[in-house]
């Protein structure tokens, strides 16, 4: 069985915090079990950035946090404001 995410009270949250570069908030997240999954579970980690919506799917938790830490690089909203 695999581990159950829920850090913040939030569904499938791994962890959220404060990107530097941008000011926003970031998550990352089991995306099936945040539901954010394309049912076939081939990219089970999602980085997310809470202020826009953008999200970005990854094969490792690993890439995911290296995700969140710069969002202005996936998110569009994230590269405007800068």
């Amino acid at each position: 069985m695999a581990r159950d995410y829920s850090a913040h009270g939030l569904a499938g949250c791994v962890r959220l915090r404060t990107a530097r570069t941008t000011g926003t908030k970031v998550g990352v997240y089991n995306a099936e079990q945040a539901g954010m999954d394309d049912g076939d579970g081939a990219l089970p980690w999602v980085t997310v950035c809470e202020a826009h919506g953008a999200l970005i799917n990854h094969e490792t938790l690993a890439l995911a946090k290296y995700h969140a830490v710069m969002p202005q690089d996936w998110c569009g909203s994230c590269q405007e404001a800068l």
